[in-house]
């Protein structure tokens, strides 16, 4: 019996990465776990490998494309949630003093590496309108304390 589910080692999902135009570079997070680093219009990104497939060692089903932006001042939950409000694809949420858009890729049906171009795709389109939202964005300075 064959399976339906299909999957992407970190190297292979390196590959959909270059295929789609973008660079792609395995990197290690401070933890140890392996990352697939790249960037949009010189703004850096970030592809975590998600969920190991049932009968891979080293594939995975899924993957997060995370871009992280250090705020200097105060960003407010409103502007943050304007975002949330029009985009359908990715989040943004505020962790501290950093910006995270997340976006999640599930490749396990069908072609993975196709899949995983079609999210490369969405994922470019994403990050140029979070570029032109961050220009939109004023920033408060920090409150006194």
């Amino acid at each position: 019996m064959s399976t339906l589910i299909s999957s992407l080692s970190l190297d292979q999902a390196a590959e959909a990465l270059r295929a789609s135009g973008f660079r792609a570079h395995v990197a290690e997070q401070p933890d140890g776990r392996p990352v697939l680093q790249s960037a949009v219009q010189g703004l850096g990104f970030i592809v975590v490998p998600g969920n190991r497939a049932p009968d891979r060692a080293e594939g995975h089903v899924d993957f997060t494309f995370s871009c992280l932006i250090h705020v200097e001042g105060h960003v407010l939950a409103e502007q943050v949630g304007r975002w949330n409000e029009t985009k359908r694809f990715a989040r943004l949420y505020l962790t501290q003093q950093t910006l995270v858009l997340a976006m999640d890729a599930f490749v396990a049906a069908g072609d993975a590496a196709l899949c995983l171009r079609g999210y490369c795709e969405l994922w470019d389109r994403v990050m140029h309108e979070f570029i032109a939202y961050l220009r939109t964005l004023p920033v408060h300075a920090p409150a006194a304390a």
